[in-house]
């Protein structure tokens, strides 16, 4: 595959027939509003394959933003420890709004109702937290937080490699997991199911590679953007 190849892009309309646009948001031109339910399409006994899945790191399906478990999964599914604890969960709905801003910039998911951001989950472990301005402390940001669906850097998605509608669907993975987190316990040790990336400094450091995407998403060389505030929070020190 030649290194420039792009994918052609999908219409969100035909994937996430929910979501409209939704016009300028702060400096982005484009922004788009609709709903996600991740569970609304599986029975129960799929919901409880589906989570032992995304438990164990396995793929799943998507349909309008919800999944599916995969007919063709071969795996000998155990029922999770905490299905008695999750109720109704396939009744979970989330109104997102995405901030989108020409490549190679990642877009930005925000969960509007229910808010997902620190001041609700302070110990919410997948946020993208908007960093305060230098000299401007006194100052509110104006970017909430995002949902941190995959971390820029590693690969899962670019604008090389994929468009919004995949973006979507890392959101609606994102927010089955949520669900799972918030009615495990939330930020009183609740269960962020399956495989994750680390946001520790010393992690990064180690993970990211130089040359890649930076982890902020800003689609700068992971160098010459965040690399040295990392090396600095590592050893305990600032970075301009």
């Amino acid at each position: 595959m030649a290194p420039n190849f792009r994918p052609p892009a999908r219409l969100l309309s035909e994937h996430y027939p929910g979501f409209r646009p939704a016009g300028h948001f702060l400096d982005a031109s484009e922004s788009w509003i609709g709903t996600i339910r991740p569970f609304a399409l599986c029975s129960g006994d799929d919901l409880l394959r589906i989570l032992d899945d995304l438990d164990a790191g396995g793929d799943v399906l998507l349909q309008n933003g919800s999944l599916l478990h995969d007919p063709a999964c071969r795996r000998r599914h155990r029922s999770p420890s905490y299905k008695n604890g999750i109720g109704e969960i396939r009744a979970e709905s989330f109104c997102i709004k995405v901030i989108v801003w020409p490549p190679p910039v990642h877009p930005k998911a925000i969960s509007i109702f229910p808010e997902i951001s620190s001041a609700v989950f302070p110990n919410q472990p997948h946020l993208f937290r908007p960093e305060p301005r230098a000299g401007l402390q006194e100052l509110p940001n104006l970017m909430p937080d995002a949902l941190c669906a995959y971390r820029p850097g590693d690969g899962e998605w670019s604008w090389r490699l994929g468009d919004l509608v995949l973006f979507l669907d890392f959101v609606a993975i994102y927010l089955a997991k949520h669900a799972v987190w918030v009615r495990t316990g939330a930020d009183n040790g609740g269960l962020w199911i399956g495989p994750h990336a680390s946001h520790a400094p010393r992690d990064l450091i180690a993970q990211l590679d130089p040359l890649g995407e930076c982890r902020c998403g800003s689609g700068d060389r992971y160098r010459d953007c965040h690399l040295a505030v990392d090396q600095a929070r590592a050893t305990g020190g600032r970075a301009a």
